[in-house]
């Protein structure tokens, strides 16, 4: 009796973890952009979180979250 049993659980564990891995979703590609020389290199506009930490004479003031927002020209960044 135990031994059916055990194959049926393990019958329903494995039915279980298939749904599993073909319910799940492909991770989305990758954010690239093409430059004119043939070169692909990551997007990385948008806003991007920080955090801030002073140095030397200012690091009495520690650390402070910001947000940057960054733009791409080729392979050229600036951040506002």
């Amino acid at each position: 009796m135990k031994p059916k049993i055990v194959i049926w659980l393990l019958c329903i564990a494995a039915v279980l973890a298939w749904m599993g891995m073909a319910g799940a979703q492909a991770a989305p590609p990758a954010p690239k952009v093409q430059l004119p020389s043939g070169e692909a290199e990551w997007r990385l506009e948008g806003l991007w979180e920080t955090a801030d930490e002073n140095y030397g004479e200012y690091a009495q003031y520690g650390s402070y979250p910001n947000v940057y927002q960054t733009r791409q020209n080729g392979s050229a960044f600036s951040a506002h």
